[in-house]
């Protein structure tokens, strides 16, 4: 009989310790299914300022921007898409030769070997046309150069800029943006209208910090921009640890050109 008793409250026993078991493990699912239930809604709904576009690939950065009627960008759109924007038409006569008609005959870009996937040969693709400047974007890529050229539909005249390209107001200059392979960031060119160089610089530049801080220097990156008529390029820089931000100028001051107001980082 004392046998028969200690084997029923050992059973309890081990019944009892499973039912806390199975309890806690179900709070704890619980818990977790919470947690990842709050992380997903907080990322719906982070601000779009918290997300930096420095990984994304140069053209994709800047896509938004070719709407103005000052602009011209290579964005990531199908080629057959944007041959059709051509006022004379374009197309390609063969794999690597690209053909765009103007007012007074017929441009060809035709590209160099090798052909692989590499990048190691040079590459034509056209980009679109804007009709305020009257000229088509062409990307040319090689194994050392993300860029472009300008083809002005009037003249027929081909002029070296980059994949993306922003005018004055009054169509007399324009800034060129392109990049080099391996590079994080962008080279800007100030040219005026017959390619002659105006101005150069990079897209990413060392700002100073607080004399307090552990470092004395930050990286920034400067983006979107624009050109006035007197040369002037205005922009947007944001610095890359401590996040501030702000819009600049790139001004003439004491002889040379630097992004004012001074924003520290």
């Amino acid at each position: 009989m004392k046998k028969k008793v200690i084997t029923y409250g050992v059973i309890a026993f081990a019944i009892l310790a499973l039912a806390i078991v199975m309890a806690v493990f179900s709070t704890d699912k619980n818990s977790v299914s919470v947690m990842e239930s709050r992380e997903t809604v907080s990322l719906k709904k982070a601000p779009q300022s918290a997300m930096f576009t420095s990984e994304v690939s140069p053209a994709s950065a800047i896509a938004g921007l070719a709407t103005d009627p000052y602009k011209l960008s290579c964005e990531e759109k199908p080629e057959d898409d944007l041959l059709i924007q051509a006022p004379y038409g374009a197309k390609r006569t063969g794999e690597h030769i690209l053909e765009i008609k103007y007012s007074g005959g017929v441009k060809e870009f035709i590209d160099e070997p090798p052909y692989d996937e590499f990048g190691m040969g040079l590459r034509w693709e056209y980009c679109g046309y804007n009709e305020n400047i009257k000229a088509h974007l062409i990307l040319r890529r090689d194994k050392e150069w993300y860029t472009g050229s300008l083809f002005f539909d009037e003249s027929g005249e081909v002029v070296k800029a980059g994949f993306f390209v922003v005018f004055s107001p009054n169509k007399l200059n324009f800034l060129a943006i392109q990049q080099w392979a391996g590079a994080d960031g962008q080279d800007w060119t100030m040219y005026d209208k017959s390619g002659h160089k105006l101005w150069n610089g990079f897209s990413t530049i060392d700002v100073p910090r607080k004399p307090t801080d552990t470092y004395q220097w930050e990286a920034a990156t400067i983006e979107t921009p624009s050109l006035s008529d007197d040369l002037q390029i205005s922009a947007h820089m944001f610095c890359w640890q401590s996040k501030k931000n702000g819009n600049v100028t790139l001004k003439k001051n004491e002889g040379k050109r630097e992004w004012l107001p001074k924003i520290e980082c």
